[in-house]
């Protein structure tokens, strides 16, 4: 499990990331693998991960894609292989590649149509 967490300032205060910090603290017990956060200004984003999946090695969260996305997630897909057949991934990259980078890659090619593809809890 990887706890996650995340703070919008809807009034465009820019300490979201002090105060997504501030709720990573307590969430230690349910990410005792390390904490990272992305600092936005009025947005903040962070993680507490805890490996229990191989893949869970290379997970870097928050990730940043293109257009602007950063995603954090606490996602397990059960059709890794099957998505980075339809990704074009090649089995050797797909083995450095966390379940939350298959999903930001998954989001960039589809959008919100890639949620009907995902198999898994997200």
């Amino acid at each position: 499990m990887t706890a996650i967490a995340g703070v919008w300032r809807l009034d465009g205060r820019p300490d979201a990331a002090d105060a997504c910090e501030r709720m990573l603290r307590p969430l230690a017990i349910y990410g005792r693998d390390g904490a990272s956060a992305w600092d936005g200004g009025d947005v903040g984003l962070g993680r507490r991960l805890q490996r229990v999946l191989p893949e869970d090695a290379f997970d870097a969260q928050p990730l940043q894609g293109g257009r602007g996305i950063v995603l954090v997630a606490d996602v397990r897909l059960d059709n890794r292989g099957e998505l980075a057949d339809a990704l074009g991934l090649s089995d050797e990259r797909l083995g450095t590649l966390s379940d939350a980078d298959v999903l930001l890659a998954a989001y960039q090619r589809w959008e919100t149509d890639s949620f009907d593809r995902l198999a898994g809890d997200y």
